[in-house]
């Protein structure tokens, strides 16, 4: 695993997995951008915090000029080849003042200059063309850096306003407990009060029945004792008159 995959795996920003490892941000920067190797420091750090082992691999500047190289060799191989060819041919002689002929002097080629020419070329244009590269890269690793930190404290406002919101809506739902219990206070102390009014009510209604109850019996005691002390009478006056009827008494 990557330096890189490993922090994206993690979701932590470059200047966070640094500060995690005990590292400068930039260190990580030229480490994803291939600009240096994986020191064995950091990958011990690595190891001990993640518990991962890392790749040290090789730096993208040095792939980068390698494969300069390779493009330029392979851009003026045929110059080199042709160049090496007519050196192999046999040299033609030239004739001096007394006739005799003699080999001419070696001289170098255009087509040697030419070969020098383009390989220099080759390797200005892979220089330039691998600046170029790695100018984008960097520019592009910068917005990605930007990007991640921008997500990051987005994503930590977003936090900060849901935390507030819990928090308000706590806050609101205990309010709203408070009130209701304070309502049941004052529903129970009403319904208290209520039932007390209803037991005076109820006493005092039992009270006037009673009395009523305890009069009417009064009055109906006394109506017996009349009534029976009129069935006395009555009974002693009819027996005086059978006893006059029969015995003549007047």
């Amino acid at each position: 695993m990557t330096i890189k995959e490993l922090r994206t795996e993690k979701k932590l920003s470059q200047t966070a997995f640094a500060e995690s490892i005990g590292v400068s941000a930039s260190t990580i920067g030229d480490i994803e951008r291939g600009r240096t190797k994986v020191s064995p420091k950091v990958a011990e750090a690595v190891k001990n915090v993640y518990g991962v082992e890392v790749e040290l691999g090789e730096t993208a500047a040095a792939e980068a000029a390698e494969k300069a190289k390779a493009k330029a060799d392979a851009a003026a191989k045929p110059a080199k080849e042709k160049t090496e060819k007519k050196a192999a041919a046999p040299k033609k002689t030239a004739k001096t003042a007394d006739g005799t002929k003699k080999k001419a002097a070696p001289k170098k080629t255009k087509a040697a200059e030419a070969a020098k020419k383009a390989e220099g070329k080759a390797e200005a244009k892979a220089a330039e063309k691998k600046a170029e590269v790695e100018a984008k890269a960097d520019k592009a690793e910068d917005l990605k850096e930007t990007a991640e930190e921008k997500v990051v404290k987005a994503a930590g406002e977003v936090k900060e306003k849901a935390e507030a919101a819990i928090s308000k809506a706590a806050a609101a739902v205990k309010e709203v407990e408070a009130k209701t219990e304070e309502a049941k206070a004052q529903a129970a102390e009403k319904a208290e009060e209520m039932k007390k009014n209803a037991e005076d009510e109820a006493a005092e209604v039992y009270k006037e029945i009673k009395d009523t109850v305890d009069k009417t019996m009064e009055t109906g005691k006394l109506v017996l004792k009349f009534a029976e002390k009129g069935v006395k009478t009555l009974a002693s006056q009819a027996a005086d008159f059978v006893t006059s009827f029969l015995f003549g008494k007047k």
